[in-house]
């Protein structure tokens, strides 16, 4: 049987009964997906990308692996802090 809605009035009392009602109907509700739909249409293609020099990827600038063994601390956050400013200067990093 299909959950009926109940329609809450001012000064109306809350009983077992009708929380109980609410539960079960919260209870019943089907949570396995339905059936898959058809495909839909294909989408209008996109632009084309640029070639050439315009589709270079930007390299990041070498950086040495560093460990605490082989660095110091100093060099660790030098190395780190050069890291970031590299990632923000090419756009791959916000600059705040």
């Amino acid at each position: 049987m299909a959950y009926q809605k109940h329609t809450w009035t001012d000064d109306e009392v809350i009983t077992k009964e009708k929380l109980n009602k609410i539960e079960e109907g919260i209870a019943n509700i089907e949570l396995t997906p339905g059936p898959k739909g058809d495909k839909g249409d294909t989408g209008a293609q996109g632009p084309q990308g640029p070639k050439g020099a315009d589709a270079v990827i930007n390299k990041l600038n070498k950086v040495d692996a560093l460990t605490a063994e082989s660095a110091t601390p100093q060099e660790i956050a030098t190395a780190f802090n050069n890291l970031i400013a590299d990632l923000k200067s090419k756009g791959f990093m916000n600059s705040n």
